[in-house]
Order: structure tokens, then C-alpha cells, then sequence
């Protein structure tokens, strides 16, 4: 049995909850919400036995499928649902390098940890982000006083950030800082629209307030330490430690803070239908 320690539980968390909580905001088809227990429990018994980790690589292929089926059935251009899909899209990635972890290939001879980190990456920050961003669209954009250039800007910097992230840790130390505070920068820009233009329209009596207020804080937070690490590393400072200390700061800020209760405060109150379907 492979060791599980608290990067292996993080990553878990978006099988077994984050994932299976956001399926209904996105319309998913209930194959697809059905599908995710067998899937994501296949997920936490490849510790056990490697193989098992196929069927979360299957499943977000799968997912991918549903993101790209959404993108091509719509009947009009929408900038917060096409955000959503290329979400779906990022996430097939993530499989992918879950797989590879759970096998222990280590592509262009990364270690095992950068290998998992990458799948981590690919499901919080290519997927929640996008999801988040479109999310914060479908409301926003139906107030006036919503800033839409700065949301078409905000867009750009979530979709690119990952890909770009991912070939700077492989190709470029200077591209991975530029996409770092790329999308560090882009996801603070995404919370203060979430205080200002999400929290407000959740119904009071609920908790959706309050955890829409404590995923966007959490985030606040974790990004800051994302961008002077990414400057740490390129210095060869290494300002924020270790990555385990960053795993038990930023990793935890942003799964249990910003995804976990963000995608719960989303469900509070179920933003406005997609535009465009």
C-alpha cells in the first residue's frame, strides 16, 4: 500500500467531494454525477492498487467530453459558460497525470511529486478557477454596474495560466514566474468579484455568504504565498520553503477555503441558468 500523506488527501478531496458537489452547477447529465462514486472511489483504492487509478483518468475524459459536448451544443457565445467548459477541458489533463503518478512514470524525469503536484494543479487551478469564473459571470453579468472588460481580462488570465504554468515548470523557469503571477493575480481579481458581486446576491438566511466570504479570503491569502514562492524558486531563495510547507499553507487555503467552501456557497443559492442553453 502506497503511502498517503497530506498532498495525496488534498488531491483526494476533489474526487470525492469538490467534484461531485460542482456537477450540478454545471448542468452535468446524471450518467455523469452517477458515474463519479465508482470513479472517484477507484481514485482512493489505487493506494492500494495502482490500476484502479484508470477510472479517474477515464472519468475526466469523460468530463472533458461533457465540456467540449457544452461548448458545441450552444446556441449562442457565452464567455462565463465557455470559461466552464474549458474547465472540463484543463481536467482531463489532471487524470492524466494522476494516472502517471499512480504508476510512477515520471515524464521527463520529474520526480514523483512534481507529477502528482501537476495532477493537484489541474484540478483546482484548470478547473475550480474556471468554474468559479464562470460562475461569478452568470451573476454578475446581469448587473450594469458589473465591470465587463475587466471580466473578458480576468477570463483570459484564468484560461492561460495553467497551460502556461505547466510548460514554464517544464521548459522555461521565467515562463513559469510570468504564468504564476499571471494567475495568482487573475484568481485575486476573481475573489474581490465574488465579495463584491456574489456574496451580496446570496440569500441572506443562508451560509452562502458567509462561505462565498471565506473562500474568497482563503484565496486572497494563498495567492500572495504562491507568487513569492514561484519568485523564491526563481531566485533560488526558496522564500516560502519547502513544497510540503506549502502544501500545509497554500495547498490547504486553497482546497478546504476557497474550492470546498466556495462550491458549497455556490450551491447555497444555485446561480442564475446558463446563458445561451
Amino acid at each position: 500500500m502506497a503511502s498517503i500523506g497530506l498532498i495525496e488527501i488534498l488531491f483526494l478531496l476533489a474526487p470525492v467531494a469538490i467534484i461531485p458537489a460542482a456537477l450540478p452547477l454545471t448542468g452535468a447529465p446524471q450518467w455523469l454525477k452517477i458515474a463519479v462514486i465508482p470513479c472517484a472511489a477507484g481514485a482512493v483504492a489505487s493506494y492500494v492498487f495502482a490500476p484502479l487509478s484508470v477510472l479517474w483518468g477515464v472519468y475526466c475524459v469523460a468530463m472533458a467530453g461533457f465540456g467540449v459536448w457544452r461548448f458545441f451544443t450552444r446556441l449562442e457565445f457565452s464567455i462565463e459558460e465557455t470559461c466552464i467548459d474549458a474547465g472540463y477541458a484543463f481536467i482531463a489533463i489532471g487524470g492524466g497525470w494522476f494516472v502517471l503518478s499512480r504508476f510512477g512514470i515520471r515524464p521527463m524525469g520529474f520526480s514523483d511529486k512534481v507529477v502528482l503536484l501537476t495532477a493537484v494543479h489541474f484540478h483546482y487551478a484548470a478547473f475550480v478557477v474556471p468554474l468559479f469564473t464562470g460562475l461569478t459571470g452568470r451573476v454578475g453579468l446581469l448587473d450594469p454596474a458589473f465591470p465587463r472588460k475587466l471580466y473578458w481580462i480576468l477570463v483570459g488570465g484564468v484560461l492561460a495560466g495553467p497551460p502556461l504554468l505547466g510548460a514554464g515548470i517544464t521548459f522555461s523557469p521565467a515562463l513559469e514566474i510570468f504564468a504564476a503571477v499571471l494567475l495568482s493575480f487573475s484568481v485575486m481579481v476573481l475573489a474581490c468579484l465574488m465579495l463584491v458581486y456574489i456574496v451580496p446576491a446570496a440569500p441572506a438566511f443562508s451560509l452562502g455568504p458567509f462561505l462565498l466570504v471565506v473562500s474568497s479570503g482563503s484565496v486572497l491569502a494563498s495567492m500572495w504565498m504562491s507568487v513569492f514562492y514561484a519568485i523564491g524558486e526563481f531566485n533560488g531563495a526558496g522564500q516560502m520553503g519547502s513544497v510540503s510547507a506549502m502544501a500545509a499553507t497554500h495547498g490547504i487555503l486553497n482546497v478546504l477555503g476557497f474550492s470546498l467552501c466556495g462550491v458549497l456557497g455556490f450551491r447555497c443559492f444555485s446561480p442564475c441558468a446558463p446563458r445561451g442553453d
